[in-house]
């Protein structure tokens, strides 16, 4: 992944909340598909996947931002990495 561990990375979705009488909410999300892919192989992980976390805005909660999850976790001494080696499995 390139980009820092610590600077929040936006992902280029936009969204919006709506929320009805009886508490339940909609949330619409909607993104430009070129940006969206570019920003999805620019960032995915080792794993070749993306994590974006989505969230209501402070300043106007019926808006989402979403946000680039770059958290990995670290591996244990001693376990295995099964995508360094798949032909080790049983099955």
């Amino acid at each position: 992944m390139s980009k820092q561990q610590n600077a929040k990375v936006y992902a280029p979705l936009f969204g919006k909340v709506k929320t009805f009488s009886n508490g339940g909410e909609i949330w619409n999300i909607s993104a430009k598909a070129d940006e969206l892919i570019k920003f999805i192989q620019d960032n995915k992980n080792s794993g070749g996947y993306i994590n974006i976390n989505l969230s209501k805005q402070r300043n106007d909660e019926t808006r989402l931002s979403a946000s680039l999850d770059t958290f990995e976790p670290k591996k244990k001494e001693g376990q295995l990495d099964l995508e360094d080696n798949p032909s080790d499995l049983p099955f």
